[in-house]
């Protein structure tokens, strides 16, 4: 929907749905190069992705062997994550790839200690800074990594520091602003079913992966042993987990919804080195190509790339193709944001607020669809009772809903309120996740 405004409009439409205003400028780019369909939004997250499978390979191959370079670019196409946000129209991929480009420039400048890879490094991690303030995250872990492998008592070493965190500070300072912003709307994100332990383990040790691998280490019978080649990566991947465990403890005790896959992309890196080393420790090649081999399949059969996705089973385009051109519709995007009930209406916020149906219904206006709450307060009740008194006259209402969150409360507040007011439910459709209810108003 951003990148439907004009240029001129582009960065404060961004600014204003807390949205990365480099990849609004992005998508506004592709969407007037490449045309308004929705595979050229999700161009730029593919070419993120195979930059990111090459950086892999390229620093596999760099700083250890060709093969340790393939095997970190497999596990990579292997994460589940990987696989959704790879396909999205979402900031993430790039972001990882300059990520990636920093962790290259980190590794180079511990080896060789040039002023050109401690500024490299400075850039690229301020630019997956812009992509996502959350990739940010790894940069005091990388920091870290590079005093532990160096010789602090040497002077440049100390000054090539200095100059790196300050360039890159300096680089983040346009940033303060909208994080400011995002920091001052954190109640936006606060839910009230903490993350999971689960989650976390699931994240950091692959169970499905690593039962595979042990399975397939069983089943081959010749000689087998263990020798780690790359501790260093192994180092830096521990270090680079650590934000998405900070994550966690953040979700947990304060309920803040910040572990979650896409925000935890920033530590996809370590997970990455962590994985690829400890399968490269195994030999003979053979049974490690074996169990490579079993990894990918698993991967593949259970979670395929689609290049138009159906995430979380939400069908939003058939469900707006099946959904009546005319009367009104009320919309429960189940987006966080329109906890905010002033932004409801307001056309600064509207656009964004009402997608995906927008994206798939470009024809929407906000005299016509309506915006139901996050959650179903007092407050959100009152709200809603007010709009339908005032707003909601149409001879047939659509309302099209995820059916989590509080979605489906809003779905039976709404058929005893329309009842109330005379319509009769004529239609209920599922695509999914997504609800589609019709009513008509009886005669």
């Amino acid at each position: 929907m951003i990148a439907r405004k004009p240029l001129v409009e582009v960065g404060g439409a961004a600014y204003q749905a807390n949205q990365p205003i480099v990849f609004a400028y992005i998508e506004w780019i592709m969407r007037n190069v490449l045309g308004p369909g929705e595979m050229s939004m999700r161009i730029p997250s593919l070419l993120g992705a195979l930059g990111c499978a090459y950086l892999l390979y390229s620093i596999g191959k760099e700083f250890s062997n060709r093969e340790t370079g393939r095997i970190y670019a497999l596990v990579f196409v292997m994460l589940p994550q990987v696989m959704i946000e790879a396909s999205n129209a979402r900031p993430y991929m790039l972001g990882l790839f300059c990520l990636l480009l920093a962790i290259q420039s980190l590794l180079r400048w511990t080896q060789k200690r040039t002023w050109k890879q401690a500024t490299l490094f400075a850039v690229y991690t301020a630019a997956s800074a812009y992509l996502h303030p959350f990739f940010f995250f790894a940069a005091p872990f990388e920091f870290l990594y590079f005093a532990m492998k160096s010789n602090l008592r040497d002077r440049r070493v100390v000054h090539q520091a200095a100059w790196s965190t300050l360039l890159c500070l300096g680089l983040l300072l346009p940033l303060t602003l909208p994080i400011g912003v995002i920091i001052a709307r954190r109640v936006i994100i606060h839910f009230p079913t903490p993350a999971s332990l689960a989650n976390l383990l699931d994240y950091l040790f692959l169970p499905r992966f690593a039962v595979v691998c042990t399975a397939a280490w069983a089943i081959v019978r010749s000689t087998k042993s263990f020798r780690l080649l790359n501790p260093e990566h192994v180092l830096l991947g521990v270090l680079l987990v650590i934000p998405a465990i900070l994550m966690f403890v953040i979700a947990k005790t304060l309920g803040y919804s910040v572990f979650v896959d896409r925000y935890l992309l920033s530590s996809i890196p370590g997970v990455i080195l962590i994985w690829g080393s400890v399968m490269r420790g195994v030999h003979p090649g053979s049974v490690r190509r074996f169990m490579l081999f079993a990894g990918l399949l698993l991967s593949f059969a259970t979670q395929p790339f689609q290049a138009v996705p159906d995430f979380r089973g939400e069908q939003w385009r058939t469900a707006i193709e099946h959904a009546p051109r005319t009367g009104q519709m009320l919309i429960y995007a189940g987006l966080a944001e329109t906890r905010q009930l002033a932004w409801l209406r307001d056309p600064a916020h509207w656009a964004y607020l009402t997608s995906p149906v927008g994206v798939y219904s470009p024809e929407i206006s906000p005299d016509r669809t309506f915006l139901i709450p996050f959650e179903i307060q007092a407050n959100d009740q009152e709200y809603m009772q007010k709009l339908v008194a005032e707003s909601v006259t149409a001879q047939t209402v659509t309302i099209i809903a995820r059916s989590y969150f509080w979605g489906s409360p809003w779905l039976d507040w709404f058929a005893q309120r329309l009842r109330h007011d005379g319509y009769m439910p004529v239609r209920t459709e599922r695509y999914g996740m997504v609800e589609l209810n019709v009513y008509e108003r009886g005669s």
